[in-house]
């Protein structure tokens, strides 16, 4: 018999809704063969899993995660951002959500994500400042790769010196691809250069060193309590809670079916967040302030909002 791999996934069927569903998919050599539901499969079929060489499983629910990402658990927003970033289920806007909360917390994973996000515009504004500055949280942390992106944003921002000191960071820490560009740019510098390069390199080690010792991410101390509200409005609210009011992340449902998911503060849409039409479509994705989005050039349907 071929060695087959029997994968059970429970998981989100469409997206923001909590129902799970399990699947067992039929692996050989990386190739799906098969994917049948479970309502699908009879007790027979599943006496003959016993005799299948290899079976993993996995198991998740993206309702519990959520829960768990909102109480501050780092892993479980971690969990989420690579589920929605790589999943069955992509949305780059739902991933940036998540990787944000983590890397709030300085965990170099999402401080690497938000950078890439912010570098390719992907789920999230496009800009090398916004991409620099979450590459340093993660750099200064000992990330390599973190200092190899840092090393891009350089040259893209003409700056030859300090993207060959990030290259010989990455390198030095075990990014084997550093190696060529750092090169590239080291044979080109003068005598004066050299020695600002030389310079720049003691005081980059210097400040990695110091902050890569606390490592160690924050605990959750006090942490906001997750509740569930029925607001005067009408809506309905689920997410961090202070004084009975919303504070922190969370969603908020109206009573004609639009949604905000984002950030809160006094029981107002204020922060980063998104605002869905009735249908799942994104009315407006930016900048709140005091529950009203920060509008620039964009014109916002208020029949399709929540606002």
């Amino acid at each position: 018999m071929l060695p087959l791999m029997i994968t059970f996934k429970c998981g989100l069927l469409g997206k923001m809704m909590l129902k799970n569903k399990i699947f067992i998919l039929f692996v050989h050599k990386g190739k799906v063969l098969n994917k049948i539901s479970f309502r699908s499969v009879n007790i027979l079929f599943i006496f003959l899993l016993s005799f299948i060489p290899f079976i993993q499983v996995h198991s998740f629910s993206v309702g519990e995660t959520k829960e768990l990402a909102l109480k501050g658990n780092i892993n479980a927003q971690i969990q989420l951002g690579v589920f929605y970033n790589k999943g069955l289920d992509k949305d780059f806007l739902e991933a940036y959500y998540w990787m944000k909360m983590a890397a709030k917390q300085n965990h170099p994973i999402a401080c690497l994500y938000l950078g890439r996000a912010h570098f390719r515009g992907q789920g999230t504004s496009k800009s090398i400042d916004l991409a620099i500055q979450w590459f340093l949280l993660a750099a200064n942390k000992g990330d390599k790769l973190a200092m190899y992106e840092i090393g891009k944003c350089k040259m893209i921002k003409h700056k030859p010196i300090h993207a060959a000191a990030w290259y010989k960071l990455s390198h030095e820490y075990g990014y084997i691809k550093a190696l060529e560009p750092f090169q590239s740019i080291l044979q080109k510098l003068n005598d004066s250069e050299t020695e600002i390069f030389n310079n720049l390199i003691k005081k980059l080690q210097t400040k990695i060193l110091l902050e890569s010792k606390s490592l160690s991410l924050p605990s959750q101390l006090n942490p906001k309590p997750i509740r569930k509200l029925d607001l005067k409005s009408g809506e309905i609210y689920w997410g961090h809670v202070i004084d009975d009011v919303p504070n922190g992340f969370g969603k908020k449902k109206s009573n004609h079916g639009t949604t905000y998911q984002g950030e809160f503060k006094k029981g107002l849409e204020h922060g980063y967040g998104i605002s869905f039409g009735i249908n799942g479509e994104i009315t407006f994705e930016g900048n709140w302030i005091m529950g009203k989005p920060e509008v620039t050039h964009k014109k916002i349907r208020r029949n399709q909002s929540n606002f």
